[in-house]
């Protein structure tokens, strides 16, 4: 799987997405991180895009994530959601739906192009 979890504190859990990857391989990456005890204790999430070389998603699968994400957002409401996006057209317009989209989350999500600048957004809070 194209995904793996890094958690750099108990509060933070950096997602790192590398390869080829598909909607729902973010989709699956969700359900893993909701069902995971910690989440209820995170402060953060940094999806970090970086190393993509080819996103496969679609518009339903943002759909699918923001569905999610509200969800989820009912079980910890503290999260800020950083999206690092690369410069994958398909990733940054894909981001880009799901930030606008996420605007009625209690989450506060951005956009950012590195990962030091969504570090310092995330431990903001």
């Amino acid at each position: 799987m194209p995904v793996l979890f890094e958690w750099e504190s108990p509060d933070v859990l950096c997602v790192k997405y590398h390869g080829v990857i598909d909607g729902n391989d973010a989709v699956d990456a969700s359900i893993r991180m909701s069902a995971d005890e910690r989440f209820d204790s995170l402060k953060g999430i940094i999806i970090d895009t970086l190393g993509v070389t080819q996103n496969l998603a679609a518009p339903d699968h943002i759909d699918s994530l923001i569905s999610m994400s509200r969800i989820m957002s009912k079980t910890n409401t503290r999260i800020r959601n950083a999206i690092v996006v690369n410069d994958e057209e398909n990733t940054q317009a894909l981001a880009s739906l799901y930030t606008f989209l996420a605007e009625d989350l209690v989450w506060d999500v951005e956009m950012f192009n590195g990962l030091d600048d969504a570090r310092v957004w995330v431990l903001a809070s």
